[in-house]
Parts: structure tokens; sequence; C-alpha cells
């Protein structure tokens, strides 16, 4: 991190800030861009959001005055925008890709389909690309790494968000030679299965998020996601369909999460897991073949083996992220991405309700599915959709009943998106579905 930070303090001195488009000017975005705006080392060349107010309200929040930004429509008119000092700013999001001077691209729309076809368009233009998008990485990940490798640029999930934090500990344990047993993150309420946007909805304009995206969180489809980015990361799967999701606290994660022959939780080891007490942290579960290091460890406080929690009490989301866009330019690594073209575990969908033949699906944080994690063995062998993909452009095609996990049996596709696109080239890649 000190070789990191010098880096970006010479680029500045030097006049070669990392240049930066922000796509999605929702709460975190905003933030980011706002955050990047003061940061040595760091040049936010253009933002784009959906609707043109949330990129004004974004320049005013960063002190930008209206004679400093410039609306555009098309790429021309942002490189001469940039060009001229200003920071132009749009709603069409294929602009990213298209203004060239850009270094990374970073992705905080939070749809699965816009997303998946941003960061499409980002890496076959070269540039890398940072992505906030549990959504679409939890659907088409390993699809977009392995075309990023083959463009020779990074494709990287973000530091700060609980995967980032997740798989950070879990190669700091790898470095010093620790046999990982259980990864996982904290949440802050049980899951919600019958949670909708009409139900959260005064919950998150309290808390300044969109219904949908709250929702999100509170009928479990994000924890699901965020799992499963840890489990195409490091090759763990979950121990149960959904997860155990146990109460604990952090003193407590280490004798939690044994086997159940020893007084734990768990039919196995190499698990992805959630844990209701611990939020908003991350943590691994820890063992050693050695005595005499489980003997210091336990000398360490860490408890008193055989197992022991390695716990980071805090994730500050998309405040770290600046530090994921510094190692995919400078460095040339990613923070998180799939650790192979096989994922290990995906996020079928499931019914919230009974759903009623011709209804068309309203996607992740609706009120008609909900996100669980599976194998991804057991995933393809049961045909389940992912419900990234019922994010639009897709019908009932029968009657579906509350609770079913639903198959692409279930279903109608009524508009080929990209996305869709995308899931099927990387399954026809590995044999079909």
């Amino acid at each position: 991190m000190i070789r990191l930070n010098r880096e970006l303090k010479n680029r500045e001195s030097e006049g070669n800030p990392i240049k930066v488009v922000v796509v999605g000017l929702g709460f975190m975005g905003k933030s980011l861009f706002v955050q990047l705006c003061g940061l040595k080392g760091f040049k936010p060349v253009m933002i784009i959001s959906r609707r043109r107010e949330s990129c004004e309200e974004a320049l005013k929040s960063a002190g930008i005055s209206a004679d400093k930004s410039l609306w555009v429509t098309d790429a021309k008119e942002a490189e001469k925008a940039i060009a001229k000092g200003l920071i132009p700013y749009g709603t069409d999001i294929k602009l990213a890709s298209q203004v060239k001077i850009a270094d990374c691209v970073v992705d905080a729309t939070g749809d699965p389909v816009d997303g998946a076809e941003l960061a499409e368009d980002t890496i076959k233009a070269g540039i890398h690309m940072v992505s906030l998008n549990v959504e679409a990485d939890m659907c088409v990940g390993p699809y977009l790494m392995e075309l990023a490798d083959e463009r020779n640029v990074v494709y990287t999930g973000t530091a700060g968000d609980e995967p980032g934090s997740a798989v950070e500990l879990w190669e700091f344990a790898n470095l010093l030679g620790l046999e990982v047993l259980a990864i996982g993150k904290g949440k802050n309420n049980p899951i919600d299965y019958g949670a909708t946007p009409d139900s959260v909805k005064e919950q998150a304009k309290k808390s300044g998020l969109a219904p949908k995206m709250l929702c999100s969180f509170i009928d479990g489809t994000k924890t699901m996601g965020e799992l499963c980015l840890m489990a195409n990361a490091t090759g763990m799967v979950p121990d149960v369909v959904g997860g155990h999701g146990p109460k604990a606290t952090a003193d407590e994660l280490a004798t939690t999460f044994r086997l159940k022959e020893d007084g734990g939780i768990l039919e196995k080891y190499g698990i992805v897991e959630y844990v209701r007490g611990v939020a908003p942290g991350v943590f691994v579960i820890v063992t050693h073949d050695k005595e005499i290091i489980k003997e210091e460890l336990t000398f360490l406080k860490m408890g008193e083996g055989p197992n022991y929690a390695l716990y980071r009490p805090y994730h500050l989301t998309s405040i770290e992220t600046p530090i994921s866009i510094a190692r995919a330019v400078i460095d040339g690594v990613a923070t998180i991405k799939p650790n192979g073209k096989k994922p290990v575990a995906a996020v079928p969908a499931v019914a919230k309700r009974d759903l009623l033949k011709d209804e068309t699906f309203d996607g992740i944080g609706g009120d008609m599915v909900l996100g669980s994690l599976m194998s991804w063995e057991d995933f393809i062998h049961n045909s389940c959709m992912p419900i990234s993909l019922l994010e639009r452009g897709v019908k009932v095609k029968q009657d579906i009943s509350k609770g079913a996990v639903i198959t692409w049996s279930d279903v109608e596709i009524v508009e080929e998106t990209p996305l869709l696109r995308m899931y099927l080239t990387m399954l026809s890649r590995l044999g079909g579905r």
C-alpha cells in the first residue's frame, strides 16, 4: 500500500493522474466521484447516469460549477470537453467505452444488464474495468474475466465491498500458509423472504437508497450474490443451499464453524457463509497442520483452536474503490475476480409468492423473486434460472408456486439482452446448460 500511494503521488506531480469514468451515480457512485475529485493521482474525466439530474447533483456535491462541466450526447463532444478541462456528463453508458482517454471505467449501476454490457464494451475497448456490480458479476463474471484476459486488461471487483474485503483476508491467510476452512461476511438482519419494494419504501427513503436496492439486501439476494463472488474467487462452495446463516459474535466464529461432529454447524470445510451478528465485518476461519503454529495462535489470543477466526470488523465499500482502480491501472492486477472459466457457485431465482402465467418478472429487489445460493453443479443439474437474467424481458411461462426454485422451463424469453447472450456463450464454452 505504501508503494501504491507513492506511485499515485508521483503521477500527480508528473501531471499523469489515473483517468476514471464513473458510471452510475446512486449512493455509492456519487460518493466515489466526489472522493476521486479530491484524491491525488486520480482524475475523474466523465460521469454517466440514467438521469441527467443525478449527474448534476453529483457535480454540485463535488463543488464543480456549471461552467466547469458540460452535458454531452456523443464521444466527440466528450473528448472536446475533456481537452478544455471540463467534466462531461451524459446518460448514454456507451460513452464510457468510446472516450479513449480513460484508463479505467467504474460500474456503480447495480443493474446486471447495463453493467454486463458496460463491462464488455469497456474491456473490448482496451480499458480496465472495476465493477461494484455484484448483480452482473454473479451471472457472467467468468465470461468477463476471460474476455479481459484475452484483451490484456483488468476486470475486477472492488476493494471495500464484502467479497473483495473477505478475499483480501483469504489471500493474507494463504500467504501465511494457513488453511482456510471457511470464508464469509456478516449480515445485520435476518433475511425477510417476503420483502418487497413497497414494504421497505419508508426505510429506503430514510437510508437514501432506491426501494428495489434496499429490498435486495433485506430479502437476502445481495448476500447470496456476495457469497457467490467469494466462492468463484476462492473455489469454496456453500455448505447447504442458501447458507446456514447462524447467529454468532466475532468471538464465537471459530467454534461455530466447526464440523457437526466437533460441535459446529458444518457438513464440510471449504465453504462460504454469512453470519448474523458480525456485520459489517468479514472473516475467514483458519487452521494449520503444525501444532506449534496453533500453539502460537492460541498464545496470541486468537482462540483455543484448532480453528481460529481472522476477522475484519468493517468494510468501506466505494471509499476503498480507488485502491482497486490503482491496482488495476498501475499494477495490472485484480482485487477480486473469478478463479477460473467455470463458476463454482451461482445464484438461482426463487419465487417470493405464487407467480402467474404471463406475468413479467421484475428482477432483483422486486416483489416476485429473490436469490439463493447453490453450488454450480447443483445449479446446472437442476436447470436453474439465474436471478440476474430476470431483470428484464422475461415472462412467467407457467404458474410457479411460492418458494419454488425457478428453472428454464418456467420462463419465456421475450427480449434477448446482451447479458443473456454472454451467459449462454459462457455456458456453451462449458458444454451447454
